[in-house]
C-alpha cells in the first residue's frame, strides 16, 4: 500500500511538470504567433532549389496567395522579369559569401498588382543541414511612387527655373562677364 502511494504522489509530480512545461509551450506559441505571423513584413524560407518551404501572413499578402497555395511554389514566380537577374545575383552572392544580401525589386504577385519590395535574404540551415535561405520582403511602394513624384517635380521646377527670364538675363550677364 505505501508502495502505491509513494508511485501516486511520484505520478502526481510529474503530471504537475507536465502541466507546467505545457503552459510555457503554449506562452512560446502564443509570442512566435504574434512575432512571425503577425509581422508587418513578409518572412519566407526558401529552400536550395528555391521553393517555398514556409511563409508568414504578409509573405502570403504581399505574393497575392493563400499561405497554404504559397507552400512549394518557385520564389522566382513572383519577381518580375526585369529583376530576375538582380534576385539571381543575390542569392549567388549570399551562396558564395554566406553574407546577408539586400536588394530593391518589383515583385509580380499572383493577382496581379505589381509593387516593390526591400528584399533582404540570409543563409541558413534546415534540421537536416540542407541549405536554406530566409527572406524578409518589406513593400516600399509608397516610397518609390513618392521618390518618382518628387524627381518629376525636381524636374518640372528645373525647367520652370531655367526657363525664366530672370535666369536667362543671369545666364547672359554671367556670359558677359567672362
Amino acid at each position: 500500500m505505501h508502495e502505491l502511494q509513494v508511485h501516486q504522489i511520484e505520478l502526481e509530480m510529474q503530471n504537475d511538470e507536465l502541466h507546467r512545461t505545457q503552459a510555457l509551450l503554449e506562452t512560446a506559441r502564443a509570442r512566435y504567433f504574434d512575432l512571425y505571423d503577425l509581422a508587418p513584413v513578409g518572412y519566407c524560407t526558401v529552400d536550395e532549389s528555391g521553393l517555398v518551404v514556409e511563409a508568414n501572413l504578409a509573405a502570403a499578402a504581399l505574393l497575392g496567395m493563400a499561405r497554404s497555395a504559397l507552400i512549394g511554389q518557385r520564389i522566382s514566380r513572383f519577381i518580375g522579369r526585369d529583376h530576375q537577374d538582380t534576385y539571381y545575383r543575390l542569392r549567388s552572392q549570399l551562396l558564395d559569401t554566406r553574407a546577408p544580401q539586400n536588394c530593391e525589386l518589383e515583385i509580380a504577385p499572383h493577382d496581379g498588382a505589381a509593387c516593390w519590395v526591400q528584399m533582404t535574404t540570409s543563409a541558413a540551415k534546415d534540421e537536416s543541414g540542407a541549405p536554406h535561405q530566409h527572406l524578409v520582403l518589406a513593400d516600399i511602394s509608397e516610397s518609390k511612387v513618392m521618390a518618382a513624384a518628387m524627381q518629376a517635380s525636381e524636374a518640372h521646377y528645373r525647367a520652370l527655373v531655367d526657363g525664366s527670364p530672370d535666369a536667362t538675363s543671369e545666364r547672359k550677364r554671367q556670359d558677359a562677364v567672362k
